[in-house]
């Protein structure tokens, strides 16, 4: 299976991550929250592919459920900023 290094973060939104709350409230133009979305979906992506060039059906259950998280942060993320700002976030 690929490895799941390829699902880390970038150096520069951890800091986002550690105070997740506090970014999506200071976030008035919604610039670091789409950040964030375009990260958990290229994630998805990877984690689709991951899925995709596996046999092993334990790796494909595994990329799977990495699928699904990551498709239900990036909806998360935007139903955060959307009940923080009382507005939609388009990405």
């Amino acid at each position: 299976m690929t490895t799941t290094e390829a699902l880390n973060p970038p150096a520069s939104l951890i800091d986002d991550f550690k105070d997740l709350q506090t970014t999506i409230l200071q976030d008035i133009e919604g610039s670091k929250t789409r950040e964030l979305v375009e990260y958990f979906g290229q994630a998805e992506l990877k984690s689709r592919e991951m899925q995709l060039r596996t046999v092993d059906y334990g790796q494909k259950q595994h990329a799977q459920l990495l699928c699904d998280a990551f498709a239900a942060s990036s909806r998360i993320l935007l139903m955060a900023w959307r009940k923080a700002h009382g507005a939609e976030l388009h990405v």
